[in-house]
């Protein structure tokens, strides 16, 4: 943005500068061989290391600025892009949390269950024991009874 706000500012300051300049110049013999008719109009920039900055050396600053401005448009694509992944991201881990809690929810149901079919089966199992010592009882009955 700064890039385009000086160009902007500077190819302002060219045109009046341009026009002032030659204005003056041609009735001044005095400013001949100062760059200011010979080299086209020119703009005097306090800060450019000549003194002068040349529309040789703006149309390389709009240039820049172009090239500037398709950078900064491909870095906010690549940061909406870099939004949209993060975005996505968020609401699979979002899902991921909410499956892993319903798996862990079925896995509470599972032990419940197991724990609920390992009573029926040690039920079973007592009881088959409890008939399994009526009946030696009741040989032993027997046997003591032949045995008289």
């Amino acid at each position: 943005m700064k890039v385009a706000t000086i160009l902007i500012a500077g190819v302002t300051l060219l045109a009046a500068c341009s026009h002032t300049e030659t204005t003056r110049n041609q009735n001044d013999p005095s400013a001949r061989g100062t760059g200011y008719l010979e080299d086209g109009p020119t703009v005097k920039i306090d800060s450019a290391p000549s003194g002068r900055t040349t529309l040789q050396e703006l149309d390389q600053l709009s240039r820049e600025a172009t090239l500037l401005k398709q950078k900064l448009r491909d870095a906010e694509q690549a940061r909406q892009e870099a939004d949209a992944r993060a975005q996505t991201a968020d609401i699979a881990q979002g899902d991921l949390a909410r499956r892993n809690q319903e798996l862990e929810e079925l896995l509470g149901r599972q032990a419940e269950e197991n724990k609920d079919l390992m009573d029926q089966l040690l039920k079973a199992r007592l009881a088959k024991l409890r008939m399994e010592r009526q009946m030696i009882q009741s040989r032993i009955a027997d046997l003591v009874d032949d045995g008289k």
